[in-house]
């Protein structure tokens, strides 16, 4: 798919002005940046969902797009029941292999047969999910696609998703889920999209290698390539020497978070992993009592996780703010 001279704006609020993006077919790219960035109005406009003020969006030869964002799981048939759901929309051979597919979605034996409307949320993410994946798409876009999602629940839509042989865009913060399945990081930063080959890891790498050639691009700009009339060389150098310092002492405290958060982030993750292994033993359930607290833990490590990475974000666009000279918002 390809949009060309994109424009998108909600009142005085520009999100796109005169984009150029371009899906290629195998594409498995992550959409990634803070919150109003312009990530899920993008998704919706590839999607065919959203309106747009200008430019063209267009499809290539044959693509098929199908689409996921959360309120698709509450706009489900309330009358229907599990299979039901699938029935209606599942063609050809794949019917015949239905109560299958949605074993692989954990509804299993008469889970089936239970109505939509007393699903749990989580059921209804993963009801909504199974009944997209049936759509013959060879574009899949979705938003957010984890949220309300158990471990194991990630794990069979990380499998489909890897087997998948089209191409996919994802919105997420949900790292651990995308590391493996994707091969583009498409940043979203003020307006503007850069697409990083690889998966969450090489983006984060590259990021911290531009932090460091910004860092050392200023200090090589802000330094005089020869010195003024008549000063001389010690005087020079102590101007070089108060201009470090000053630059230190703006983006020190930023950094200092930036760390910080950096931190946090690392020791969650750990802790998720950590936990992951161990619920990833069935033998583990055993003990109710102790599933049922690491389950509430892992709950809010994933609420806690989105949180931090959105927190990194914001701050290293402060930080790039303050290098370029332009003033920072209050955070």
């Amino acid at each position: 798919m390809q949009l060309k001279g994109l424009r998108k704006s909600y009142g005085n609020l520009r999100v796109f002005d005169g984009l150029d993006f371009e899906i290629d077919r195998g594409d498995r790219m992550a959409f990634v940046g803070v919150n109003g960035a312009g990530k899920s109005t993008l998704s919706r406009i590839i999607a065919g969902v959203e309106p747009f003020d200008a430019g063209e969006r267009v499809p290539g030869h044959l693509a098929a797009v199908s689409y996921f964002a959360q309120h698709q799981a509450e706009e489900l048939n309330p009358m229907n029941d599990v299979l039901r759901t699938v029935e209606e929309v599942a063609v050809g051979d794949v019917r015949k292999h239905l109560r299958s597919l949605l074993g692989c979605f954990l509804f299993s034996g008469d889970d089936v047969f239970k109505s939509v409307r007393v699903l749990s949320g989580g059921e209804k993410s993963r009801l909504a999910l199974a009944k997209m994946l049936l759509l013959p798409a060879n574009l899949l876009v979705l938003d957010e696609p984890t949220n309300h999602l158990d471990m194991r629940s990630k794990l069979v839509l990380q499998d489909a998703l890897a087997e998948f042989d089209g191409s996919y865009v994802i919105v997420s913060h949900d790292r651990d889920f995308l590391d493996p399945i994707v091969t583009k990081v498409v940043d979203f930063r003020r307006g503007r999209l850069r697409v990083y080959p690889g998966n969450i890891s090489d983006y984060l790498e590259a990021r911290a290698r531009e932090q460091v050639t910004t860092k050392d691009q200023a200090t090589t700009e802000s330094t005089p390539l020869a010195p003024p009339p008549r000063a001389t060389d010690k005087e020079r150098k102590r101007q070089e020497a108060e201009e470090r310092q000053r630059r230190y002492a703006r983006t020190k405290p930023l950094q200092d978070k930036i760390a910080g958060v950096e931190r946090e982030i690392a020791k969650l993750e750990r802790e998720k992993s950590l936990l992951e292994q161990e619920m990833a033993d069935p033998a583990f359930f055993k003990d109710g009592e102790r599933a049922k607290a690491a389950s509430a833990r892992y709950k809010e490590l994933e609420a806690q996780l989105p949180d931090r990475y959105f927190r990194w974000g914001t701050l290293n666009e402060e930080l790039e703010r303050l290098r370029d000279g332009s003033p920072g918002e209050e955070r």
